[in-house]
């Protein structure tokens, strides 16, 4: 026969539960103090760290929407040469051998603002943003001296360039097209930033 447990008798007394001492208190209130500081001192470079990605995602965006109007355009229209193609005029970054300014976020001219060329429909309000659109001989992309990255930049010089894209100055029916965008960081105004792409294109 099964004996059931030893039960402590009820006393009728509350049980006493243990507390925080005043210095275990003010230890905890100092621990949450210093993270809660912590948190707030760095709320402005998370903010700055967002703005900086939401201009790179739009300055990335512009890059790409003039990547598929090279790609997608007619040979004939390239640099500027057909009507409504003002966007795709040679524009260097070189400041020495000035071709076109750059395409920017507003501007008096209408050959050089992004929305009266319709590449987008409101400004970006990135500050200080300038894009370029630069073309170069497709021979370069022969050369078998280019074995890095530097070498081919080294390539990219007044020599190379067709500052009057047409199809005469062609010789070989195809072109380097180098799309580079620069622009500063609007939050803490951060030295220029750049993002550039290059594109192969051939008649």
């Amino acid at each position: 026969m099964k004996q059931s447990p030893i039960q402590r008798p009820f006393t009728g007394r509350p049980v006493a539960v243990a507390g925080m001492t005043m210095i275990e208190v003010m230890i905890t209130v100092f621990i949450l103090t210093v993270g809660i500081m912590g948190i707030y001192s760095s709320l402005p470079g998370l903010s700055s760290a967002r703005q900086m990605s939401i201009e790179m995602a739009q300055v990335q965006q512009l890059v790409a929407i003039l990547q598929e109007r090279v790609q997608g355009a007619a040979w004939s229209d390239l640099g500027g040469q057909g009507t409504g193609n003002d966007w795709s005029k040679p524009r260097y970054r070189d400041a020495t051998t000035p071709v076109n300014p750059p395409m920017v976020d507003t501007s008096a001219s209408t050959s050089e603002d992004l929305q009266s060329l319709g590449v987008i429909g409101v400004g970006s309000k990135v500050r200080d943003l300038k894009l370029y659109v630069e073309y170069y001989q497709g021979a370069i992309m022969d050369d078998t001296t280019i074995t890095s990255r530097a070498l081919f930049l080294a390539k990219l010089i007044p020599a190379n360039r067709l500052t009057n894209f047409t199809n005469a100055s062609v010789s070989n029916n195809c072109a380097v097209v180098r799309i580079l965008a620069t622009w500063k960081e609007t939050v803490a105004g951060n030295p220029e930033f750049r993002h550039e792409i290059f594109i192969a294109r051939k008649q």
